[in-house]
């Protein structure tokens, strides 16, 4: 350092203008954190847990403070840093439980569009079951021909089927004629080749000429659809079926399905109804809990400007990556 020659004296002027005592570093988006941001509120190194430092070293060094402001700021980082180790878990509580809620109402409505559509298959079946004429099964024969046509099932299957339009068909009663004629001794299948199945085997091509017709059965218990192989007896393009049939019977059988899903319908959406409702108390005491604290937080930060009233100097940083600033 040089000075000039004669000098009568030093002065030293400190300029402070400059100088921050609560900086705030803004977060970053960040797609890889849970929460889409990157702060320092998140790392252990900062004590406080919060988005902001706080340095009072030099204006304590120059003798700017007095006690009772240097063991207020003692206070008010143990109150701050406190609150915000409790908040942590309250906040994380609070965000799954948000998430649960959103579906857990998901759930409870997709019972009550449950019930509803249940309901309305309900009515239905019901004022087909009460407006049709009980007279008793209905034969299909000679007198009273019923045809339906085998086709194949897809492009590459050997394969085919013909659908069944009818309702409460009695399985038993299914015989299978080659034409119209409708002649007993020419039946088609007997109790030794006719299966009876709910579902057809994911083998659709068999590996071998299978001379069974199969009688698929929908979810009520009646008949639906023919299968057979496209090189077995049964494959005679349209098929002449004797049959007897009792709609009503299938009617009451549906309607009682959807009836019993109707009941099941209300007891769940009863049940998460009840599983919302005590989420939602549950969230109410959390956010008391975090509003609680976000209080005491504001108190401490209104408090400290009060007592240190301009040696509180904000400011604000933004880095472009934390990455670039990690020691």
């Amino acid at each position: 350092m040089d000075y000039q020659k004669n000098l009568q004296s030093i002065e030293r002027t400190s300029d402070s203008s400059e100088v921050y005592t609560k900086l705030y570093v803004t977060k970053l988006e960040a797609e890889e954190m849970s929460n889409g941001y990157v702060t320092i509120a998140d790392t252990t190194a900062n004590p406080l847990r919060d988005e902001f430092i706080l340095n009072f070293d030099y204006l304590d060094s120059t003798g700017a403070l007095n006690d009772y402001q240097r063991q207020f700021i003692g206070l008010y980082k143990t109150g701050i840093a406190d609150a915000n180790r409790k908040l942590i878990p309250l906040l994380e509580a609070e965000e799954e439980g948000v998430a649960d809620l959103v579906e857990l109402k998901a759930k409870a409505s997709f019972y009550e569009h449950e019930e509803t559509a249940a309901q309305e298959e309900y009515k239905y079946y019901k004022d087909l079951y009460d407006n049709f004429n009980k007279l008793g099964p209905v034969i299909k024969d000679k007198d009273n021909s019923y045809s339906a046509i085998f086709v194949e099932e897809t492009k590459d299957s050997n394969c085919y089927y013909a659908s069944l339009g009818l309702y409460g068909i009695n399985s038993e009663s299914i015989k299978l004629y080659p034409d119209s004629n409708y002649v007993e001794n020419k039946i088609l299948n007997n109790a030794d080749n006719t299966k009876i199945v709910y579902s057809v085997p994911d083998t659709l091509k068999f590996e071998e000429v299978d001379n069974n017709l199969y009688i698929q059965l929908n979810e009520y218990g009646y008949p639906k659809r023919l299968y057979c192989h496209k090189g077995s007896i049964f494959n005679v393009g349209t098929a002449y079926l004797g049959l007897e049939y009792t709609p009503e019977n299938e009617y009451e059988t549906i309607y009682q399905y959807f009836e019993n899903k109707i009941l099941a319908a209300v007891k769940d959406k009863a049940e998460y109804e009840n599983i919302v409702a005590a989420k939602v108390e549950e969230l109410k005491k959390l956010e008391e809990s975090v509003q609680a604290l976000l209080k005491l937080k504001d108190d401490l930060n209104s408090k400290l400007e009060r007592i240190l009233g301009p040696a509180l100097r904000e400011g604000y940083w933004t880095p472009d990556e934390y990455e670039d600033h990690a020691s």
